[in-house]
C-alpha cells in the first residue's frame, strides 16, 4: 500500500468509514500481531491485546498527525495495550525491594563473542525472567530509550536501569557459555 492509499484510507477511517478501517486493518494486522505475540506470549492474549489496540487507535484516529509513520504509532498502541493486559492479569510484579534498589555504576557495554547472532540474541532475551525480558525487548528490539521504557512500564527509571543491567549480564552470560561449550 502507498503512502497516497494509506493516507487517503485514514482520512475515510476518521469518519468511521467500515471498509476502510477493514483495509487498513488487513494491511497491518499480521505486523502488528507479532509485536503484541512477542510481549504476551500466548496467542489468545495478543489477539485481545490486537483488537484492542485497533479499537483504540481507530477511535484516536484524529490524534494521528503523521509526526511518524502510521506504522509507529500503531506500534506503540499495541505494546501499551499488551502491557496493560499483562498487568491486568497480574503477570509481572513491582516489588518495592527492587525499585529502592541502587544501581552500580556499570558501563553500558555489551561483551558478546563476535559471531553471536541475531536470533542467539533473540532466543538469549527470551529466556530471561520476564521482567528483565520486557525491558530488553522494548530497548532492543522496539528501540525505546530508558526513559520511554519506564513511561511504556509504569515504572521508576531507576528500576528500568537496574533490570536493564541485569538482563544485559545475563544474556551476555547465556551467550559466553553456549561460545564456550561450542
Amino acid at each position: 500500500m502507498t503512502q497516497l492509499e494509506l493516507q487517503y484510507l485514514l482520512n475515510k477511517a476518521k469518519k468511521g468509514n467500515a471498509k476502510a478501517q477493514l483495509k487498513v486493518y488487513d494491511a497491518y494486522c499480521d505486523a502488528m500481531y507479532a509485536v503484541a505475540y512477542r510481549y504476551c506470549k500466548r496467542s489468545a492474549l495478543a489477539e485481545e491485546a490486537l483488537q484492542d489496540a485497533f479499537l483504540k487507535a481507530f477511535t484516536k484516529l484524529e490524534h494521528f498527525h503523521h509526526q511518524s509513520s502510521f506504522g509507529a504509532w500503531l506500534r506503540k498502541i499495541v505494546i501499551h495495550t499488551a502491557l496493560d493486559l499483562l498487568r491486568k492479569e497480574k503477570k509481572y510484579c513491582f516489588t518495592l525491594e527492587e525499585q529502592e534498589l541502587q544501581q552500580q555504576a556499570a558501563p553500558d557495554i555489551w561483551e558478546v563473542p563476535d559471531r553471536v547472532q541475531k536470533q542467539e540474541i533473540v532466543e538469549a532475551v527470551a529466556s530471561l525472567d520476564e521482567k528483565y525480558q520486557l525491558v530488553l525487548q522494548l530497548y532492543l528490539f522496539e528501540g525505546y530509550d530508558q526513559g520511554e521504557i519506564a513511561q511504556i512500564m509504569q515504572i521508576p527509571i531507576r528500576t528500568v536501569k537496574t533490570r536493564f543491567r541485569r538482563g544485559r549480564l545475563q544474556v551476555q552470560e547465556l551467550l559466553k557459555k553456549q561460545y564456550e561449550t561450542n
